[in-house]
């Protein structure tokens, strides 16, 4: 892992949910919980964050539209800095099923990363 999914992992964990890179999730882990994908363009180019978030079945409706609406509070229209690092930026949000999750709901959140470093 490196400093910058280590700084991102942090940034979204204030959001009071335990946050794994994609691929990470430990096996039987409770939800809710956050997965983070990130594919990075040269510096100073745009590239993509996806912010997975990943409900219950019992309330997740419920929970999915307020865990966008708490990310939406945590990243302004104009973007916000992660330790100087990069600048991640609201992009598309979408409700919906994961393919072969059964257990549960899930909300997608797509966004913009800009790195500096």
């Amino acid at each position: 892992m490196n400093e910058l999914q280590r700084r991102l992992l942090a940034f979204f964990g204030e959001l009071g949910l335990p946050v794994f890179l994609r691929g990470w999730v430990p096996a039987g882990q409770p939800r809710p919980y956050l997965t983070l994908e990130l594919e990075l363009a040269p510096l100073r180019e745009p590239g993509t964050l996806v912010l997975r978030y990943y409900a219950p079945a019992v309330g997740g409706n419920r929970l999915r539209l307020d865990w966008l609406a708490a990310l939406g509070e945590r990243i302004p229209p104009a973007g916000v800095s992660v330790a100087g690092q990069a600048v991640i930026r609201p992009g598309k949000t979408r409700l919906s099923g994961c393919p072969g999750d059964r257990d549960g709901l899930a909300a997608e959140a797509e966004l913009g990363i800009v790195r500096f470093v």
